[in-house]
């Protein structure tokens, strides 16, 4: 479940277009649209005999209230629905604009993808958005795996492998932990309740077959992040027995 969810996080979706803008809501992997901003008209009046140069002023003029009154909606609408991150799609022109009209968090969050989105029927779109934010994060787990490995490694402010990272959460030391899904995971439980990695202290604990799901409970009881990897996120965990954690102290 917490890897589904982890896939699953809420997200919103900006579809721009040449008329408007789609503003989607991105959760458990199904597009709701939640409102659409639109572009003003061009004005066609008196277009032949005005100079090119205040024709371009009013264009950029009318691009910049659109991007400003999409940016506040967008705004909105991330506060309300929790969006952890952002896909905007749509030519340079229109999503340029609105990036840089975006509070700086927004803009942080926010992944560009060039394709004309809005084109596509539901279950492409679906698709495509799972495929850009899969992407997203996994190339946020990547990273974040290496910095793990070199804080660890290098300041002594990392935890690799299974022994490491349970007693960092015995001590309430683990700050956010990672571990590959797709592993199994043994361990025991001491008869004070601390977590014992496989081949610990032999004969003093309990065999836990769910140590996993103790080591997730200990986590989240201690206030730490938890984030499940696969990928090449899992491969740079492969000699610390798929689990490492960034520490508090």
């Amino acid at each position: 479940m917490l890897e589904l969810l982890d896939e699953a996080e809420p997200a919103g979706v900006v579809l721009t277009s040449a008329r408007e803008a789609e503003l989607l809501d991105w959760r458990l992997g199904a597009l709701r649209c939640l409102t659409r901003v639109t572009r003003e008209p061009e004005e066609k009046h008196g277009q032949t005999t005005t100079p090119h140069d205040q024709r371009a002023r009013r264009e950029r003029d009318r691009q910049l209230r659109w991007s400003e009154d999409v940016a506040a909606d967008v705004a909105r609408l991330a506060g309300e629905h929790g969006w952890a991150r952002l896909l905007i799609s749509g030519a340079e022109r229109l999503t340029g604009p609105l990036l840089d009209a975006l509070p700086v968090h927004l803009r942080a969050s926010a992944l560009h993808d060039a394709r004309q989105l809005h084109e596509n029927d539901q279950p492409a779109l679906a698709a495509a958005v799972a495929e850009r934010l899969g992407q997203d994060r996994a190339g946020r787990d990547a990273r974040l795996t290496r910095r793990m490995r070199a804080s660890a490694l290098g300041a002594q402010r990392g935890a690799l492998g299974r022994s490491e990272v349970v007693a960092a959460l015995n001590e309430r030391r683990a700050e956010h932990t990672i571990y590959d899904f797709a592993l199994r995971y043994s361990g025991a439980i001491a008869p004070d309740g601390s977590l014992l990695a496989a081949g610990e202290a032999p004969g003093l604990g309990k065999e836990e077959p769910r140590h996993l799901e103790r080591i997730l409970e200990r986590a989240f009881h201690t206030g730490a992040r938890i984030t499940p990897v696969d990928g090449s996120a899992a491969d740079n965990l492969a000699d610390a027995s798929g689990i490492a954690a960034l520490l508090r102290w």
